[in-house]
């Protein structure tokens, strides 16, 4: 299993056929993780990584902490923008990340983050 910042990836959509990239859900390695503790942990965890920023928004009834930053292409020699989200659901938190690959635009995997964004739920 992939590990990141004391997560592990629990599943990936893989967008090649349409857009390069990947939509990844994580969770947190321990119980009772602030969503904020967890998503820094897991956007310093990565390699050449430059001006992460954090806001606190809302989905449905959910607090969730939203990252973006630079990551560096080094096949492109370009930097990118990646996404990430963290929520607290019961004592577990989770993460959801939207990745491009080397050669895909970052912005085209925008609408499938947003929308794992926006349709997260609390417990029924």
């Amino acid at each position: 299993m992939t590990r990141r910042g004391g997560s592990t990836v629990r599943c990936e959509l893989d967008g090649r056929a349409v857009t390069p990239g990947f939509v990844r859900v994580w969770t947190i390695d321990g119980t009772g993780i602030p969503a904020r503790q967890a998503l820094e942990a897991f956007v310093n965890a990565g390699e050449g990584l430059t001006e992460p920023q954090y806001r606190e928004t809302r989905a449905g009834d959910l607090d969730v902490v939203e990252a973006t930053w630079l990551s560096r292409r080094m096949l492109a020699d370009e930097d990118i923008r990646e996404w990430a989200l963290a929520v607290e659901v019961g004592d577990r938190t989770v993460l959801v990340e939207a990745s491009s690959t080397s050669f895909g635009e970052p912005t085209d995997l925008l609408p499938a983050y947003r929308l794992a964004r926006d349709t997260i739920a609390g417990p029924a």
